[in-house]
């Protein structure tokens, strides 16, 4: 399996990140990054709160950024 260009990311971020960290690491903007997330493009847990609502793993950012490229 070869390594991914994105596993840097791994020990740079935490395990889980809100929508804003994801925005930047992603380099889309937040109504970009709410349509990966309501449409479950992006898995993700909604924590229910009116901020950092979103609970996004890191794998799944990596594989999201492995699949748009």
């Amino acid at each position: 399996m070869a390594i991914s260009k994105y596993e840097n990311l791994l020990a740079e971020y935490p395990e889980t990140i809100s929508k804003e960290l994801f925005c930047k690491i992603a380099h889309v903007r937040k109504y970009t990054a709410l349509y990966y997330l309501e449409s479950r493009l992006l898995p993700c847990t909604d924590t229910g709160k009116t901020t950092h609502r979103y609970a996004i793993r890191m794998t799944d950012v990596i594989a999201l950024l492995e699949d748009r490229d």
